[in-house]
């Protein structure tokens, strides 16, 4: 029954929606009566002629003393669409604004007393005026809440907007839900022993305030039955301690926003197997204990205050643990300034008897940060009740970039440190790590200590000296005289993945459109183009093809997948693969096309009745006579066809130029491309073959449509057990980042940096998100297309 009414709700609210964008897209909700607003500031979002006002809470410092901010400003709200937020700062003037994390390219303008900016997604951002952080503003803006639980459910204990004081904790029975409505506080702890299947979620407010500095844990569910819990979406405010606690396995900490004061307010601690992602941390003890096996940590942003570490590696863990990842990431703040042994970014004070190991760091921005980067020590302590010491190992950080205030080096230097000859530090490689944008290779650059007597294979490695994940967000041409890249190339592109990419390069600038996996808010939101300068560092430009306004009756609704963009005739055609998953989701994907006189749009969907045929991954080809070709694939063979773009309609039959009898094991053709050089013709493919093989081949004819004749030695050669042994590390590998196997699929070949050719693919670390891989690409002089560095991670390029 519970189901039954969730599902009910859910299609609802998908109705309402759908037929009512107008009135959905932006929610703001009324504070509590009694609840004073900030005096420090005024919201205000504005969407198209309509402007709402969004209430701005405020919380006081719990340690005067010591805490560097003396208030935390904070709204909440959610949106579709685009928003445009404008602050407007009550007390005092200011000269500059910043929006942080710096790595989203958020920039405001300013008007008057206020500044403007505009948001396209959900964001958790925090607003400082002239860098002070005495009185800190937060936006926490969310997509609307599709998982709303019934009150009528016996099974749901609902809160509605509005104060509630709660005479005990909240004791949850196993498979219940804690709703928070926006617009209320809950004066409460929530606890639970051996507990199972509990999910907490809601938009409102869980305050400790009340509790005081020795209240307990916020959220706690003790006991290895405590499993499948989920946390989602609330705002924990003024915690006495931990926000979330957990023992037992699969925990799921989802989009909450945590705000606390005390020396003892950690962030999370799951049980084995947890689950951390988008959620938003501002505390003053560890944020993120890593302590149990399989903990994940996702696109969670973190201000850290005076104590405390951004990511726990151990404080006297008793057991073996294995098994951890954290990525892409941002630590907006530490406010450390004095000598703890927890006051470092990425910290160990391992006392217990566990062995800690296989920890990977990935895609991890620090900005104001200016005391220590890393302390992973070994030792005794008055926490600590083990007889022995145990170890700590296998420790990867890649792409790490750390930039301080003044972009002076680091107050305190870094430390590496075991116990003894038993208790060691061993395995840490340190890949791509950026201080103040130099790049770190070896420990007297980055200013560490290592003891030799109790650590081992400590290395330093750069793949590539520009590589950064730049805190600022600056895009920089390539010099003149050389082109650097290492892959994947994730910064500024999808941080949820993409696939089957295509570049367009246009007057210096290089347009980017790719098949946009889902993330967990939007879902996919339709074609999105990029811009970058230099290859390595893109953002987002504007919507092609917005879904959400898409009729939902159309048969391109849904998928939106392998688009293409390209420039003929002075017009700018758009080409993707469709279907409408609600009407007709078995059906076959179709072709459509769009044409717009900007490369912004707006862009005029051609093909509204039916698609112009169905398949997948179209490819547009315009010959220097001025006829336009259509290529793509279907049954895992290529079809095409001259085409007319400025109708959408075949000049030519449309058939099949290429199938099984044009290649030898033949599984299947995928992702056609075609290029002219001189006057031969290249067909790319990308094709599977018995044994999950994937070959990148060519063809070449004297005629766009054929016949053609496969070149024999393939461009590149992918397979499973390639990828296993890459993946399980038996041997010394030459490939610097793991083959991936659902990967090079849509080999594209484009004009980059000093006029020369270069391939794009989509290309993945073994079951992770696909990236961008880009590859230089050349002809011999027999006309022989090869690429000469295939597989390899870092590149560079001699353009003069």
């Amino acid at each position: 029954m519970r189901n039954e009414r969730i599902l009910q709700l859910v299609f609802a609210l998908f109705a309402w929606f759908t037929f009512h964008p107008a009135l959905a897209e932006v929610n703001v909700y009324s504070a509590p009566d009694g609840i004073k607003p900030s005096g420090q500031f005024k919201i205000e979002l504005i969407q198209e002629d309509t402007v709402y006002e969004s209430f701005v809470y405020v919380t006081e410092a719990q340690l005067p003393l010591f805490n560097l901010s003396e208030t935390t400003s904070f709204s909440y709200f959610d949106f579709t669409g685009k928003v445009k937020v404008r602050v407007t700062k009550l007390e005092g003037e200011f000269s500059s604004v910043s929006i942080l994390p710096s790595s989203y390219g958020i920039r405001a303008v300013r008007e008057g007393k206020s500044v403007v900016f505009e948001l396209d997604r959900p964001r958790k951002v925090a607003v400082e005026f002239d860098n002070d952080i005495t009185h800190p503003l937060l936006i926490f803006a969310d997509a609307p809440d599709t998982e709303i639980p019934s009150a009528d459910d016996p099974d749901v204990i609902f809160f509605p907007p509005g104060i509630h004081n709660p005479e005990k904790a909240i004791e949850p029975k196993a498979g219940q839900t804690i709703y928070i409505a926006p617009g209320a506080i809950v004066n409460a702890m929530i606890r639970g022993v051996n507990t199972p299947g509990v999910t907490i979620c809601g938009r409102g407010i869980l305050c400790g305030r009340f509790l005081g500095h020795t209240g307990g844990r916020h959220i706690l569910f003790t006991g290895e039955g405590s499993t499948d819990i989920e946390v989602r979406d609330i705002i924990i405010l003024d915690s006495p301690g931990f926000y979330v606690t957990t023992s037992g396995a699969r925990t799921h900490v989802r989009n909450i926003k945590g705000i606390g004061w005390w020396f003892n307010t950690d962030g999370i601690a799951c049980g084995p197997d947890g689950l951390i992602e988008d959620c938003f941390l501002k505390c003053n003890d560890d944020a993120i204990k890593l302590y149990h096996s399989g903990t994940r940590v996702y696109r969670t942003t973190i201000w850290q205050m005076e104590n405390g570490a951004p990511f726990q590696i151990s404080w006297n863990m008793p057991t073996d643990n294995t098994g951890f990842e954290v990525k892409d990431c941002d630590v907006i703040h530490c406010d450390h300034m004095w000598d703890n042994t927890n006051t470092a970014v990425f910290d160990a004070i391992h006392g217990g008897s566990g062995h800690m190991s296989n920890y990977l760091f990935e895609d991890i921005r620090i900005e104001n940060c200016d005391w220590r980067l890393v302390s992973i020590q070994i030792m005794p302590n008055k926490f600590s009740k083990s007889k022995t010491l145990g170890k700590i190992s296998n420790v990867t950080f890649r792409n790490i970039c750390i930039n301080t205030p003044d972009g002076k080096p680091m107050k305190r230097v870094n430390l590496l440190q075991g116990y003894d000859e038993k208790s060691t530090v061993s395995d840490f490689v340190f890949e791509n790590l950026l201080i103040n944008g130099h790049p770190v290779s070896d420990a007297k650059m980055g200013r560490f200590e290592i003891d030799p007597r109790t650590t081992s294979n400590i290395s330093f490695r750069i793949t590539d000296s520009a590589k950064a994940q730049p805190v600022k967000g600056a895009e920089s041409k390539p010099d003149g005289k050389v082109f650097e890249w290492v892959n994947p190339i994730k910064n500024g592109l999808n941080s949820y993945g993409q696939m089957h990419f295509h570049i367009y390069p246009e007057k210096g600038i290089y347009y980017l459109v790719a098949t946009e996996h889902p993330n967990l808010e939007w879902g996919k939101r339709g074609i999105i183009l990029y811009t970058s300068r230099d290859l390595k560092n893109w953002r987002e430009e504007c919507y092609l093809i917005n879904r959400n306004t898409v009729d939902p009756d159309a048969w391109y609704k849904d998928v939106w997948s392998a688009p293409e963009i390209c420039r003929i005739k002075g017009k700018y055609y758009l080409i993707f693969s469709c279907r409408n998953d609600r009407l007709r989701p078995y059906d076959r994907l179709g072709l459509g096309i769009a044409v717009a006189d900007e490369i912004c749009g707006p862009y005029k969907v051609l093909t509204e009745d039916k698609p112009l045929a169905y398949g997948t991954n179209a490819n547009m080809f315009e010959d220097k006579d001025g006829k336009v070709f259509l290529y793509w694939d279907r049954d895992g063979r290529f079809w095409g066809a001259e085409f007319n773009p400025e109708n959408a309609a075949f000049v030519s039959e449309p058939g099949e130029i290429i199938g099984p009898s044009s290649m030898q094991s033949f599984r299947f053709l995928d992702s056609p491309f075609l290029m002219r050089h001189k006057e031969t013709y290249y067909m790319l493919s990308s094709s599977f073959y018995a044994g999950y093989v994937i070959r990148i081949r060519y063809f070449t004819s004297d005629h766009p449509l054929g016949p053609w004749t496969l070149h024999e030695d393939p461009l590149q050669v992918w397979d499973e057990d390639e990828a296993d042994m890459k993946l399980k590390m038996p041997w010394s590998a030459s490939h610097p980042f793991p083959p991936p196997t659902q990967v090079i699929f849509q080999n594209q070949i484009f004009v980059g940096p000093g006029g020369k050719l270069y391939t794009a693919y989509h290309s993945s670390e073994k079951y992770s998100e696909p990236y961008l891989v880009i590859e230089p690409v050349a002809f011999d002089e027999k006309g022989v297309l090869r690429f000469p560095e295939s597989k390899e991670s870092y590149h560079k390029v001699t353009l003069k």
